[in-house]
């Protein structure tokens, strides 16, 4: 169990330094990163496109273009930190309590899932079916059924 825990914290604290890190460093992050299975199977955005660069705003002090980037950014953030301090004072301090439980865990992934899945429907909506087919052509998805079909 200390070993599972002390994973998370180590997982959580990499993502840590590296937003510190980019937050510093990084002075324009408008550029997109190619890594997303989501985006390059299907051309379209994921749920969570943009969440790594707003929380880097975010820690910046932008507010603004935190939620540009991801409507869900800020929340997430401090869902985040939350989770964290969590886990390390189960690790190190030995006090159990879990901030999260006032929903209970079914309860909060559940409202999580119907929180992302409506903020990305209505990012969906706003972008157009022309938009979206474009995207959906961009995919790797799409190449992969064009040379199936012929």
């Amino acid at each position: 169990f200390c070993m599972i825990l002390a994973r998370r914290l180590f997982f959580f604290s990499l993502a840590g330094i590296y937003l510190v890190f980019a937050a510093l460093v990084v002075e324009d992050f408008d550029h997109k990163f190619g890594l997303c299975m989501f985006k390059n199977i299907t051309g379209l955005d994921c749920p969570g496109c943009g969440m790594t660069r707003s929380f880097i705003f975010l820690l910046k002090g932008d507010y603004t273009r935190s939620i540009s980037y991801h409507k869900l950014g800020i929340p997430v953030f401090f869902i985040f930190s939350l989770y964290f301090f969590q886990t390390f004072s189960k690790l190190f301090l030995d006090k159990s309590f879990n901030l999260l439980s006032i929903f209970g865990k079914e309860k909060f992934l559940f409202s999580m899932v119907i929180l992302f899945g409506s903020v990305y429907v209505s990012k969906l909506y706003s972008m157009g079916v022309s938009r979206i087919l474009a995207d959906l052509k961009n995919g790797y998805g799409w190449k992969i059924v064009e040379l199936i079909i012929g």
